[in-house]
């Protein structure tokens, strides 16, 4: 009975979870895709740079190509098709389809370099605050605090937490929830300042259209299976870079002892 109960749960999920259609075509028209690349090379990065810390030339992160299998997963079993077809059609308003474009091209040299003039112009020139409140809402809605906090928990506390461990230094509740409002308060201003720059061309009633999209119930779902899909597919991928990273510290402190006997042979060996 348990088992026939099991089957038609099995069942009725793989009835309203998304298509894989409408995954790939999401990817594709959020920019997704694009973005995926990015995140694999982004975590490629992070394993060789952990290595190099642990004088190894081995990268630490070895599965990062499992990361938008994952990914894809998570997005077709945590929206149905009738969510996946409310976010398809958010996609047909031209602001946010300007915005996706604007995201894309975020990473290219000449960009960063853009972006990094425009910064400064701020400071020197702010923009009206009219269109820096309109911002600001569209980051608070786009990036609420319960889910960044939530974010922290799943995906960096317990990398944290192994740091910790491998420092030698255990950090008190205060310290992790002071590293945890750090990092909302980080990645809110990070948004927040992208997004100037992305909406730089926006009018006024652009800006406005896109305000109102970010509080609706299609972005609502997708940012809310987005930030799921990144934890699930980071989460074993990091911990286990983790690990690799506390065992290669480990080795490095506490070499093996060569036994006396084997030490004195290779000595006559080496005479």
């Amino acid at each position: 009975m348990i088992k026939k109960l099991l089957l038609l749960l099995s069942s009725v999920t793989v009835l309203f979870a998304a298509t894989p259609e409408q995954v790939e075509r999401y990817l594709l028209l959020s920019g997704s895709e694009d973005q995926l690349i990015e995140f694999e090379q982004m975590v490629d990065g992070m394993g060789q740079m952990f290595a190099a810390r642990g004088g190894s030339d081995v990268p630490l992160m070895q599965d990062s190509q499992m990361l938008p299998i994952r990914f894809r997963e998570y997005i077709q079993r945590n929206l149905s098709e009738d969510e996946m077809d409310e976010v398809l059609a958010n996609y047909g308003h031209d602001v946010l389809r300007k915005l996706v474009s604007a995201e894309v091209l975020m990473e290219e040299p000449d960009t960063v370099q853009a972006y990094r003039q425009f910064r400064q112009q701020i400071k020197d020139d702010p923009l009206p605050s009219s269109r820096t409140e309109t911002v600001k809402a569209i980051i608070t809605k786009l990036y609420d605090e319960k889910m960044l906090t939530e974010f922290f928990e799943k995906m960096f506390l317990p990398m944290v937490k192994q740091m910790s461990r491998i420092g030698g230094k255990k950090m008190t509740d205060k310290q992790i929830d002071a590293l945890g409002k750090r990092f909302v308060k980080r990645m809110r201003e990070s948004n927040y300042n992208a997004m100037l720059f992305m909406t730089r061309d926006f009018t006024d009633e652009e800006l406005e259209e896109l305000d109102d999209i970010s509080g609706n119930s299609a972005t609502s779902h997708e940012t809310r299976a987005v930030f799921g899909a990144v934890v699930y597919a980071m989460g074993e991928a990091m911990h286990n870079m983790a690990d690799r990273f506390a065992e290669m510290l480990k080795k490095r402190r506490h070499p093996a002892v060569v036994p006396q006997g084997k030490e004195e042979n290779r000595s006559r060996e080496r005479q």
